[in-house]
Order: structure tokens, then C-alpha cells, then sequence
């Protein structure tokens, strides 16, 4: 800057050097000496060139001499050098002194143009120069004001618009220099201040603050017509300054109010002024225009510090305005003057605070300013809108009365602006006491809250009238933002009653139109005001939304309607508002989560009043109608709920009972919408997104929602699915399958309340609500087990279980049970092995209950699915169980469950056989297969189902359970179960009892459990004692055989798992059950190709096992007495025969068939049982003889049949080798007769009755013939045993007897009389039989051969066949015996010839002698030869004789 004003410098002095070369040489030389000065210094720094050119005085000579050569051309180049130079300070203050005296001596005689020079110059002084103080400053500006004063009017204009930019540039130096000393000093400056006050003295001023109160005192005293006592004037038009007064108060109030000096001033030189020109009324547009505006200024920068003071001007001004004769435009003035104030918020409660608040007595000048300005309004609105289109060109032309500074005369003012004027002062009081609510806690409060209330008619009244009045559109756009504004005034100070009037007014005009309604400008900009004041001020309405929700209410169908016509049918100025309106209005709802809980509270309760309403007076669709909900507030609550979903728990309570009393409504449409209004409620509540929350704060803000919202949702969720209405029960378990379907993870407090909705439905007979809700069930199984808080699962578990009980639908029973297992599969999981808590405890115990409960259930396919899954989740997840949770199992869930299916099958067995229905009480009777076609086959499944559960379960948590105290009592009452069970007779159940046996008996087997093993045989015996005695239980129909083939399985089984465990009691009791199910008739045509049974089979080979393992003689004997039973359990006889004596079968004798088979076995293995050791052999001989000797009793019953042959062969060996035992046994032990006769009496009524049978079972010729090779073969050997180990007379006797009545039976039995008379011959003839059976039987046999030869000898008839066969026999034997000649003819003996020893044998035919011949007349051809042998012989006899 400097280097460019060196340029333009130089250019200057070079003008001036040749625009005087010719006259002014003088000017000329200084000219150049200067430029070469300044020329010399063109190397220096910017910043070092101003200074070293003010040094010098070489510059500024060419313009001293220029000012003194009065020469135009050259002062016209001079001035603008002097400016530049002045611009940059490069004129020191001596030269600035001569400076200023030659251009205020040259002002009069130079050009208008050089006096505008000039007047720019001393700017730049002024302006530019800090330093310039003083008499140099004076000495400028009066240079300045005498160019305002005697100049031209260009001149005379420039200067009245430099002067106040000097002014403000001494003032603002002034307040720039009060600052900086202020803050160098501190608080000392206001200390000096006063004492310059008050000794008068301004030495101790800094100089601006100094120049610029001698400035204004100046001002006010020729404003005043005094003389000034610093600038060297003499007079000054008032108005400029007034002027000059009111910019310097306007601008620089800090200086005056800061500084206790200058603001001094105020009350000793201004309001003098003021006061004096205010005593009358102005009749100068000019002056007194001017004078309102410097006591508008005043009252505006200065009211607060000059209360006296502004008191006295503003009743001045009130009086003035109220005189008769005011001018029109002093008052339009005076009202412009007072929106000013108004305007001023501040300003406002300033002066309201001074002169009315708490003012009892007295002028209130605020308010009376303010009813001036309502009368002023009032007054003017009528002749305002008598004028169409006045107040629309008011409202756009920039006309203001205290702004008409340009003209000499009163402006003439418009009626219309007179309203207008009025109408803003107004609207600024209304908008001023808004901006002072907007700060509530400010100390100013109190205040502000009485400036309110005192005021609000005097508003109300004039702002409605307005508003009603006029129509202009800007006009009316102002009026209602100041209605809104009101609104919030009052609602923020808590003035409802205020707040309520201005509302209602707007709600008024809102909804004010013509026949029929329609929206105008005016209306449509009220709705917008109404929907503004929703939107942003709803926190201050309180009761007051029930004025705007009804407004709002009452506007919709004129929205909607008007939304449905053609925007070429609105009023274009209505478009753009009503646009807006339209969206104000849908988004209203959306902007309640800005209100506080409170407003909020009172939006809702209004909204529930309305819908209320609308409801109580039918404006709800009809029940015909389509479903379309018109309850426009109902829709609006949701809308709002949905909106502020995060406060639900403080606004829920308000909204309840109004959704519950709309689930009842009479439209299905409403019903419906309620219940999906609520669905979309809950959902958003749960999956409301969080995100934006800080992390740290997102889950504990979503707990305490939802701890405050789920429970009340869904408690009215519950109450509307007990709703009369079917529709409204389905929607809501629609709703809440589809809640936890999108929401479940995030469910924790509601799931009592779900359970408890999801149980209460189960109980009503409606498939399709059981149904719905039982997806919800299902759901929650598959998907959301884990979010269902450990201590509701017991809920969800009953609940379950409530669904299975339930009757409707079948299959949501059978659900149920899978459900009720995927839960147990959950709580395993979630267990640790082995962990015994109170929660654990509690879930299985409830778990287990449910299905203890369904396994009773009256349909048998659910009972078998609950069975099923209980079983499966004791089996699979016991592993797990503490030992508490397992003596809960057995003492409340199994054992009672067994029990109570026992009665229930018992209470089965007792009714009437039903056939199944289906779960549907009215379907038909459902197909069945004939083995489950009544209850009683149904419950003994069930029963069969509940003891293998039951065992199973033992079994395969034996290692676990067994260490219980409660273990062996609990065992105790299972086998008592399973025995009681066999009461009633039932193959299914039969089977099952004993196949839960066996496996019970398997774990019991060892030391430890001694007492359990034994009761579980004397089970397993009683089982094997009623199964044998049930035809129903002994059959084998079915593929999987009878209950007795279950049975000797399970004894199979035990010998193969248990015999190292065995005793030989254990041995004898099972062979004892063996016996049992062996011996039981079995009715069943699948038999072996041996004729066995599988039961029979699987028997025996269990026998053969035994036989194959044991060698202890109790055992064994046991085993053959096993045996025994079953060959006399095939003969019909009773199991005591066994080691009883044998006694021939009686007429009631009757073998069982079915058991013939298995008794030829068992003779077979008996035998070998009895081969197994020759003491064993001795000891069963007597038995098992007289048991061969029943079996052989079936050659007369059924001689058929094998087994009296099997029992003949095996009772010919048994003897032979038993008799050889017992000879050796009794030789060597000295056994006397009777105990070998014991024995032997039981073979010889065995072999009796086998050969001769009694008439109780008497047998045909044929048969006997027959037969007559197994009567030879027993004969001869009991002969034949006889003869080599008997000694006793008693047993030759017998045998005697035998062989004699064989031989008389030679009519029936040729072969086997023939045999008799063999062995009896041969048992006479010594060397062939013992001694004394040759003794014994010699003379008997003769006796014999003597009766036989006699009779037919004697008998005078042709013989018959049998004679002739008995006759030729003996005739036979006679010739061949070879007897003891002591014992036939003792007296002989000794008397015979020594040679002839070998014909002693032959000494008996002797005897028969006489008979022989007596039989020689004989006629039958066959008899005479062997006689004529025998007469032969004995002829012989004689002759060696």
C-alpha cells in the first residue's frame, strides 16, 4: 500500500512541478526538490517509507505553496496528494495542523468539486490518523460541519454523510480505547471514571474517550440552541443533530452504558432535550419524526440503566399519543415506535418488570402501551378491510413512518397501514413473550409469567379478531405463527387456561369453511398452524390435545376428500399448504416420541377418548361393511404405540383396557385390526433395533424394555384369546405363533404369560384353536428351547403336556409326546452328568409327570407314544440323574405309573368291551385290527408297554440305582407287580411279565442281592404255576410263542448268565419252573418233526444243560424229579407220584396228549440222568421205575402212542442195571429182605400191571396180541432179574404169580402163555435158576402141568384152540425140563441105579404118568404125538427102573 501511494505521490508532484513551471516556479522548484526527495527514498521498506517521508517537510512545501497560490487547476492535484498522503500517515502533526488551517481557509473561495476534495481528505485525517486529537480534531471537523452548513447541496450531502461516519469513528476509537485500558486496568477505570464525574475535570481521560464526550456534549448543546465549548461552531440544525444524537446512542451503547462518565450524559444532556421537545406535540414531521426516533433509541439501548428517565419518556409518549388532535402520524409513529419495544423480548420484560410487575397502584406503562396498541388495532381493522386489497399492498410496500426521514411533510398514511402498523405491534408482544418461554428457568421466569397472564386477553382478543377479520394471506400466515407461538408461551409457563384460548381459536378456523365444508387459504393454514403446534410444541399441551386431536379428528374426511379431488378443483394458493398439511397430519404420530411421558400420557388418553367415542355413537363400520377399520383414532393410538414403543411400560396402563374393549367390538373388521395392531406392537417392541445405542448400553437397554413392556403385551394378548369372538381368539394365537416365530429369541419375562395363553386354549373343545395354538407349541420345541428361561421350561413342560390331554385332535397329542422328548433331550444337554440342583430336579419331576399323566390317558396310542417317550428319556438320558433325581423317579414316577396302569387294566377288565373311537366324539367307530378291537386288549398293550418300560429302565441304570436305600424295597414292589399282574390272565401280558422277570432276576444274580434273587424265582414259579394252568397263556398262536415259552427262555437264559452263580437250591427251583412250563398242556399244531413243541423243545434242551453242567447229586435228582413230573404230567397224573409207590391208573385215568411227545423225552433223559452215577442209579431206581411203570399203564389207554414202548425199554434197562447194583450193594451191606423187597414190590406191581391190564382199562384181543412181543420182552427180563439178584422169597412169589397168570392167558396171548411156560420151566430147571427159585418153583410148576394135562383130560368137548395151545405147550415143556430129581421125586433118589444119574432129570414125567394116559383117548390129532414122546420116555423110565 505504502509503495503504490509512493507512486501515485510521485505521479501527483510531477503534475504539479508541470502545471506550474510557467507561473509558479516557486511551486515548481518545491515540486521537484520533492519528487527527487521522494525519489531518494524509494529504497527503503514499505513499512519505514510513511515515516521517513513524514520528516521531512519537503513533500508537503509544493502543497503549502500550492494553497497559497490559490491557484484551482493546481489545488484540484494538491488535495488528493494531500489525501494519499494523509491515508498512509505520512504527514506529520505540525504539517497536519497547517494542513487543516489552509483548507479551512480555502473552503469558501474553492470550487464545489475542491470542497468534496477536501471533505475526502479531512475523512482520510480523521478516519486514518489515531493520533489526531484535540484542536486538530476540532479543527478537522468543523472544516467539516461548516461544508454541511454553507456548501452547495452536493457538498452539503456528502458532508451529512461524512460527518456521521467521523462521529462513529471517534466513538469507536473511544470504546476500542475503554476496552484495552479497561483490561489493563481492571476495575480501578470505573473508580476514575466517577471521580471525573464529579470534579469536572477531563485531564485524566484518554484522549478519544476525551474528543468523543467533548464531541457529543457539543452536539447536545447546539442540538439544544447553546454554545459549544469544542468544536468552534455556531450553531447546528436540530435535525442533524437529532440525527447525529440517535446514531451515536443506537451504535455505541457499551461506551454510555459501560462508562459511568458518558452515561452521565444521558440523563444531564439528552433527556433534557427529549423532555423539552416532548412537552407538546411535535408539529414538525422533521424534528419530531427525528425526536421519536432518538427516544425510540433511548428507550431500546438504554431502559434498563435509565429507568427514571425511560418512565418519564414513555408516559410522555402515551400521553402525547392519547391528547386530542394527535396527529395520524405521530400515532403511527408512536405504535411503530412500540412494536420496537415489543419486538424486543428483553426490552419487553424490562419494562414490564419496572413499571407493572408487582405493581398494585400506579400507571402500568407496558401494559398500558400494550392496550394502546390493541385499541390502536381494534380501531383500524374495520376501515382496513373495508378497502379489498389494501392491506395486501401495505403488507408489500417498505412504507414506515419512522423511516420517512427524507420528507419535510406528514406523510399521508393508509387506513390499512394503520391496522397493519398495529397488527405487528401486537404479533411482536405475542412473539416477544415467546422467545421469553423459551427460557423457563431463567431468573426472569416470574416475570414473564405475570407479563403473560396480564396480558393474554388484550392478545386473544386483538389477534383473533385479526385472524377472523383479515384475510391477506401473509397477514394471516403472521397472525397464526403468532397463534403457535402463544401456544407454546402459554403452555410453557404453565397458563392452561390462556393456552386453551389461543388454541382454540386456531382449532376454530381450522375447521371453519362453508355448506358443505371445504378447505379456504385460511383454513388450510390454520390445520397447518394446529399440526405444527402437535408437532413441536406437544409437550406443553397437556389436556389441550384433546382440543387438537378433535380439530384433527373433524379435519381428516375434509382431507381426505380434498386429497381425493383433482387439484385443478383446490385453490391453487391451498396446493402448496395443503401438501404440507397432508403430511403434517400422517407424520404426527410419528413425532409423539419427541413428547415427554406426560403429554405423551395426555395424547393417548385423549385418543382413547375419541375412539371411545366413536365407537359409543356408531361411527364404526357396520358388520356388513367391507373390513376396513374407520376408526381413525384407534388407527392413530396404534400408530402412536408403535412409535414410542421404548416408553410402552409408562403408557401401557393408559391403553389396556381400550384394547381389550375393542377386541369385543360388534365389526369383525375392528376385532381383527386390533388384534394385528397389537401383534405388530409386540413385534416391533421385541426386534426393535438397538444397534444405534452404544454397545456397552444396547442389551441393558433392551433388558429394561422389555422387563417393562412383554408382560403387559402379552397379558392382553392372553385376555383377547379368551375373547367370545372365535375370530379374535384364532388372530390372537395366529399372532403369537407368528410373534415367537419372528421375535422368540428375544422373549424372557412373557413366556408365563404365553404358557399360560398357550394351556388355557388346550382347554376348549375347537380343533381349529388347538390347532393354531399348538404351532405356537411346536415352535418353540424346534427353535427356541434355548431362549426360554431354565425357570419357565417347567411351564412349557405343563402346557405340553395340557395339549397332550387335550381331546380335539389326535395327532397334536402324539406331537405332544415327541415335544415332551426333544424337552427331555434339552434338559440333558443342559445338565452336567450327575448334577444334582434344584432346578434339574424340578424340570425332570415335572417332565416325568406330564407323561406319567398321558400314559393314563383313555386313548391307547396316546397312552403308548407317552409310554414310549418316557421310558426313552429314563433309558437315554439316566446316565446323567444324581441319585435324588432317581429316587424321584422310582418312588413317584415309576412305580406309581405301574400301579395305576394296573388298576386302569384291572378297571378295564371289569367293563363292558368297547371298540375304539377316534379322538372326535362324533367320528365313527375308527378300524382295528381284531387283537386291540376292545378296551380290555388296549389296556393290556398298555400294561405290556408300562412292565417293559419299566424293567428296561432298571436295567439299563442298574449300576446307578442300585446303591439307593429305596432300591430294594422298590424292587420288591416291581415283582409284586409283575405277579399280581398274572391274576388276570392275558397273553400279551403274560409274555411281558415274564420277560420283565427275567431280566430282573438277571441283574439280581449274586451274592449282594440274595433276597431279591429268591423273591424274583419265587415270581418266576408262580408265573410258571399259572401260565401252565391258563390255556390262554399256554398256546402258542402267535410268531412269538406263549408266556411259557417266555418263561423257560428266561430260565435258559439265567442258566447261561448266572449258573456260576448258582446254588444247588437256585439249580432245583429252576429246574422246578422248567418242569412247571413243561408239563402245561399246549394246545398248538406247530410241532417238530418229533412231535415237541417249541416250548417243549426249548424246555429239554434247558434240561439237557443241566444235566450237561450240574454233577451234584441234589441237583441231579432234582432234575430226574423234574423229568418225572413231566411224564406223569403227560399221563394225567399228579406231580406227588414222585417217590410214591406205583398204583395201577384208575378209571379216570386220561393222558394229555400234547405232553406224550415231550414224556418220551423225558423217559430218555431220565434214564441217562439215572446212568450217571451207580449211586445216583440205586437211589433213583425205585422212582423212576415206578414213573417208567405209569408211562408203560398207556400200552391199555393209548397204545398208540410211543412212549409206553420208550418207557418199557428204558424200564427193562433201568432194572437190569439197577438190580445188578442193588445185589451188589445189599451183599456187601448185609440188606435184608425187606429192603430189597421194597424195590423189588414196585417192579413186580409194574410189571404185573403192564402185562395184565385191569378192567378199568381193558384192552381188545387183537391189541393184546399185538402187544404180546413187548409182554414177552418185559416177562423174560423181569425173569431174568429176578432170577440172577433176587433172594427173597416175596419177589419169587411175584414173579411166580406173573408167570402163572401169563400162562393162563393163553386164549388171548399164545406167544406170550408159551413164554410164561418157557420161563417158568426154565426157572425149575437147575443149573438154568438159582437153587432155591428151582426149590420154590419145581413143585409148583408141577402142580401147574398136573392141572392143566387134568383138565384135559377130564373135559368131554373138543378142545379148544387155547387148550390145545396150553396142552401141547406143556406137553412141550415137560419133555424138555430138566428138573432137580430131590425136588420132583425125592423118595427116588436114592434108590436109582448110578448110571442112570442123566434120566433123574426126567424122573417128574413119572408124576404125570396117570394123567398122560388118561389123555391117550384123545381125539385131537396135534395132542397124540407129544403125548405119545412123553409115554415113550416115561416108558423108558420104568424100564431102567
Amino acid at each position: 500500500m505504502a509503495m503504490n501511494t509512493f507512486s501515485l505521490a510521485l505521479a501527483d508532484l510531477r503534475s504539479i512541478s508541470l502545471e506550474a513551471r510557467k507561473q509558479f516556479p516557486q511551486v515548481k522548484e518545491a515540486a521537484e526538490r520533492a519528487v527527487m526527495k521522494l525519489m531518494s527514498l524509494e529504497s527503503l521498506p514499505p513499512d519505514k517509507f510513511p515515516e521517513e517521508v513524514a520528516r521531512t517537510d519537503d513533500i508537503v512545501r509544493p502543497v503549502f505553496l500550492v494553497f497559497e497560490s490559490n491557484n484551482a487547476k493546481l489545488m484540484a492535484v494538491a488535495i488528493p496528494l494531500v489525501q494519499k498522503l494523509l491515508l498512509v500517515n505520512a504527514v506529520s502533526q505540525q504539517n497536519i495542523g497547517v494542513l487543516l488551517k489552509l483548507m479551512g481557509g480555502a473552503v469558501d473561495s474553492v470550487s464545489e468539486q475542491l470542497q468534496v476534495k477536501i471533505l475526502q481528505a479531512i475523512t482520510s485525517l480523521v478516519s486514518t490518523n489515531n493520533a489526531l486529537h484535540g484542536t486538530l480534531l476540532a479543527q478537522g471537523l468543523e472544516i467539516s460541519f461548516s461544508l454541511h452548513a454553507r456548501g452547495a447541496p452536493p457538498v452539503r450531502s456528502t458532508a451529512a454523510a461524512t460527518l456521521p461516519m467521523l462521529i462513529s469513528v471517534l466513538f469507536e476509537r473511544a470504546t476500542t480505547e475503554y476496552a484495552n485500558t479497561k483490561a489493563e486496568r481492571g476495575a480501578t477505570v470505573a473508580s476514575d471514571a466517577v471521580s471525573v464525574a464529579s470534579d469536572g475535570d477531563l485531564s485524566s481521560f484518554a484522549p478519544c474517550a476525551r474528543d468523543s464526550y467533548l464531541v457529543f456534549t457539543d452536539l447536545c448543546s447546539l442540538t439544544s440552541g447553546e454554545a459549544p465549548s469544542f468544536l468552534l461552531l455556531n450553531q447546528l440544525p436540530m435535525m442533524f443533530g437529532l440525527e447525529l444524537m440517535e446514531q451515536i446512542l443506537s451504535t455505541h451503547r457499551v461506551l454510555f452504558t459501560e462508562n459511568p462518565r458518558f452515561l452521565q450524559l444521558l440523563p444531564e444532556r439528552v433527556c433534557p432535550i427529549l423532555m423539552r421537545y416532548l412537552s407538546t406535540i411535535p408539529t414538525s414531521y422533521p424534528v419530531g419524526i427525528r425526536l421519536l426516533r432518538v427516544i425510540s433509541t433511548f428507550i431500546l439501548r438504554f431502559a434498563a440503566v435509565q429507568v427514571a428517565e425511560t418512565q418519564v419518556l414513555l408516559h410522555r409518549v402515551l400521553k402525547m399519543t392519547e391528547a386530542e388532535g394527535c396527529p395520524d402520524w405521530v400515532q403511527v409513529a408512536c405504535v411503530e415506535m412500540f412494536r420496537g419495544f415489543f419486538s424486543d423480548s428483553k426490552l419487553l420484560c424490562t419494562l414490564f418488570e419496572n413499571y407493572d410487575y408487582q405493581r398494585d397502584e400506579g400507571p402500568k406503562l407496558c401494559s398500558n402501551a400494550i392496550d394502546f396498541a390493541a385499541r390502536y388495532l381494534k380501531h383500524a381493522v374495520p376501515a382496513a378491510i373495508a378497502a379489498p386489497g389494501a392491506l395486501a399492498d401495505v403488507t408489500t410496500s417498505k412504507f414506515k413512518c419512522l423511516e420517512a426521514l427524507s420528507q419535510t411533510q406528514p406523510p399521508q398514511v393508509k387506513e390499512a397501514y394503520h391496522a397493519f402498523a398495529g397488527l405487528l405491534c401486537v404479533l411482536g408482544v405475542a412473539n416477544s413473550l415467546t422467545d421469553l418461554a423459551r427460557a423457563p428457568d431463567s431468573p426472569y421466569a416470574p416475570v414473564v409469567r405475570q407479563l403473560a397472564n396480564d396480558t393474554w386477553p388484550v392478545l386473544l382478543s386483538c389477534m383473533s379478531l385479526a385472524l377472523e377479520k383479515i384475510d391477506e394471506d401473509s397477514l394471516s400466515h403472521h397472525i397464526l405463527k403468532s397463534f403457535e407461538g402463544s401456544v407454546f408461551s402459554y403452555g410453557t409457563l404453565h397458563l392452561r387456561t390462556p393456552r386453551d384460548a389461543f388454541l382454540t381459536v386456531v382449532c376454530k378456523q381450522a375447521v371453519t369453511g362453508g355448506a358443505p365444508p371445504e378447505f379456504t387459504v385460511k383454513s388450510v393454514g390454520a390445520l397447518k398452524t394446529l399440526l405444527n403446534i402437535a408437532h413441536c410444541m406437544g409437550n406443553v399441551l397437556e389436556e389441550s390435545w384433546a382440543l387438537v386431536l378433535r380439530t384433527i379428528v373433524q379435519a381428516h374426511p375434509l382431507i381426505a376428500a380434498a386429497d381425493a379431488k383433482p387439484q385443478a378443483e383446490l385453490q391453487s394458493e391451498c396446493m402448496a399448504d395443503f401438501d404440507v398439511v397432508k403430511s403434517a397430519e400422517s407424520s404426527l404420530w410419528k413425532v409423539s416420541v419427541q413428547l415427554d411421558i406426560n403429554s405423551l400420557s395426555h395424547l393417548l388418553r385423549q385418543l382413547v377418548l375419541l375412539s371411545q367415542e366413536a365407537s359409543e355413537n356408531n361411527k364404526m363400520q357396520e358388520l356388513d361393511a367391507p373390513p376396513v377399520v374407520s376408526d381413525f383414532c384407534l388407527v392413530k393410538l396404534v400408530e402412536t404405540l408403535m412409535c414410542n414403543l421404548h416408553r410402552a411400560d409408562q403408557i401401557w396402563d393408559i391403553v389396556h383396557a381400550h384394547f381389550i374393549a375393542m377386541s369385543q367390538h360388534k365389526s369383525a373388521a375392528v376385532r381383527c385390526f386390533v388384534v394385528t395392531s397389537l401383534f405388530d406392537i409386540v413385534l416391533e417392541s421385541l426386534t426393535k433395533d438397538y444397534s444405534k445405542a452404544p454397545p456397552a448400553d444396547t442389551e441393558q437397554v433392551r433388558s429394561e424394555a422389555e422387563e417393562k413392556m412383554q408382560v403387559n403385551f402379552f397379558e392382553i394378548l392372553e385376555e383377547m384369546s379368551r375373547s367370545q369372538f372365535a375370530d379374535t381368539r384364532s388372530k390372537s394365537l395366529e399372532s403369537l405363533n407368528r410373534i415367537i416365530q419372528s421375535a422368540g429369541q428375544y422373549l424372557r419375562l412373557a413366556w408365563p404369560q404365553v404358557f399360560v395363553m398357550l394351556c388355557t386354549v388346550s382347554q376348549q373343545n375347537d380343533d381349529t384353536l388347538v390347532t393354531s395354538a399348538f404351532s405356537s407349541i411346536h415352535l418353540i420345541s424346534s427353535d427356541f428351547l434355548q431362549q426360554v428361561p431354565k425357570e419357565c421350561l417347567a411351564m412349557y413342560i405343563t402346557a405340553v403336556g395340557a395339549y397332550g390331554s387335550q381331546t380335539s385332535v389326535m395327532n397334536i397329542s402324539l406331537t405332544s409326546n415327541d415335544i415332551l422328548w426333544n424337552v427331555a433331550d434339552f434338559i440333558a444337554q443342559q445338565q452336567p452328568d450327575g448334577a444334582d440342583t434344584e432346578e434339574a430336579h424340578t424340570l425332570w419331576l415335572q417332565l416325568f409327570f406330564e407323561l406319567k399323566k398321558l400314559s393314563r390317558d383313555e386313548r391307547p396310542d396316546v397312552r403308548m407314544s407317552s409310554l414310549a417317550t418316557l421310558f426313552k428319556s429314563l433309558t437315554i438320558h439316566g446316565t446323567k440323574f444324581s441319585p435324588r433325581i432317581w429316587e424321584m423317579s422310582i418312588t413317584e414316577v415309576l412305580l406309581p405309573l405301574l400301579s395305576e396302569v394296573k388298576q386302569s387294566w384291572v378297571a378295564a377288565g371289569s367293563q363292558p368291551n368297547t371298540t375304539p373311537r377316534s379322538s372326535s366324539p362324533n367320528s365313527p367307530p375308527l378300524l382295528v385290527h381284531h387283537s386291540r378291537d376292545t378296551n380290555q386288549k388296549q389296556w393290556d398293550l398298555t400294561l405290556v408297554q408300562t412292565l417293559e418300560g419299566v424293567v428296561r429302565v432298571f436295567k439299563c441304570v442298574f449300576e446307578q440305582i442300585k446303591h439307593l436305600d429305596l432300591f430294594e424295597k422298590s424292587m420288591v414292589q416291581l415283582l409284586d407287580t409283575i405277579q399280581s399282574t398274572c391274576e388276570r390272565i392275558s397273553k400279551e401280558v403274560a409274555e411281558s411279565a415274564a420277560q420283565m422277570l427275567g431280566l430282573c432276576l438277571t441283574k439280581f444274580a449274586g451274592d449282594g442281592m440274595r433276597s431279591l434273587w429268591n423273591k424274583g424265582w419265587d415270581v418266576l414259579a408262580f408265573l410258571a404255576r399259572t401260565y401252565s394252568q391258563s390255556p390262554a397263556c399256554s398256546g402258542s398262536s402267535c410268531s412269538m410263542g406263549s408266556p411259557l415259552d417266555l418263561v423257560v427262555q428266561i430260565v435258559s437264559d439265567l442258566l447261561r448268565d448266572t449258573h456260576p452263580f448258582m446254588k444247588e437250591d437256585d439249580v432245583r427251583r429252576l429246574v422246578d419252573v422248567i418242569a412247571t412250563a413243561a408239563a402245561a398242556p399246549v394246545e398248538t399244531a406247530l410241532r417238530g418233526e418229533d412231535g415237541l413243541t417249541m416250548l417243549q423243545c426249548a424246555a429239554l434242551r434247558v434240561l439237557e444243560r443241566i444235566a450237561a453242567l450240574e454233577d451234584r447229586r441234589a441237583t441231579l435228582i432234582a432234575l430226574a424229579e423234574a423229568l418225572a413230573r413231566i411224564i406223569y404230567a403227560s399221563l394225567g397224573l399228579p406231580s406227588e407220584k414222585w417217590g410214591g409207590e406205583f398204583e395201577p391208573p384208575s378209571a379216570a385215568f386220561n393222558s394229555v396228549p400234547s405232553l406224550l411227545p415231550l414224556a418220551h423225552k423225558a423217559v430218555t433223559h431220565l434214564l441217562a440222568i439215572c446212568g450217571k452215577t451207580p449211586t445216583l442209579r440205586l437211589e433213583l431206581l425205585k422212582p423212576v421205575a415206578v414213573c417208567f411203570g405209569c408211562a408203560m399203564t398207556l400200552k391199555c389207554t393209548r397204545p398208540e402212542v410211543t412212549l409206553w414202548r420208550c418207557a418199557l425199554e428204558s424200564f427193562i434197562t433201568l432194572t437190569n442195571d439197577g438190580f445188578a447194583l442193588l445185589a451188589v450193594s445189599n451183599s456187601g451191606d448185609g440188606a435184608t429182605a425187606d429192603t430189597e423187597g421194597g424195590v423189588w414190590g414196585e417192579v413186580s406191581r409194574v410189571v404185573k400191571c403192564f402185562l395184565f391190564p385191569s378192567a378199568a382199562s381193558p384192552m381188545s384181543e387183537g391189541k393184546l396180541q399185538e402187544f404180546e412181543g413187548y409182554d414177552i420182552s418185559l416177562v423174560t427180563a423181569f425173569a431174568k432179574q429176578v432170577a440172577a439178584h433176587s433172594k427173597t422169597d416175596r419177589v419169587a412169589a411175584d414173579l411166580w404169580d406173573i408167570l402163572d397168570e401169563g400162562a393162563g392167558a393163553v386164549a388171548t396171548r399164545e406167544q406170550f402163555a408159551q413164554c410164561c411156560y418157557q420161563l417158568m420151566f426154565h426157572l425149575c430147571t437147575p443149573g438154568d435158576a438159582p437153587a432155591h427159585l428151582v426149590a420154590v418153583y419145581t413143585p409148583k410148576a408141577m402142580d401147574r402141568c398136573h392141572a392143566v394135562l387134568a383138565g384135559f383130560a377130564h373135559d368131554t368137548q373138543a378142545a379148544s384152540r387155547a387148550r390145545l395151545v396150553e396142552v401141547l405147550c406143556v406137553l412141550n415143556e415137560l419133555r424138555e425140563w430138566q428138573t432137580d430129581p430131590s425136588a420132583c421125586a425125592p423118595g427116588r433118589i436114592a434108590s436109582a441105579p448110578a448110571g442112570d444119574c442123566p434120566q433123574l432129570a426126567k424122573l417128574h414125567l413119572l408124576a404125570f404118568y396117570p394123567l398122560l394116559c388118561e389123555c391117550v383117548c384123545t381125539r385131537e390129532d396135534a395132542v397124540r404125538q407129544p403125548l405119545c414122546e412123553l409115554l415113550r420116555l416115561t416108558g423108558e423110565l420104568f424100564l431102567r427102573w
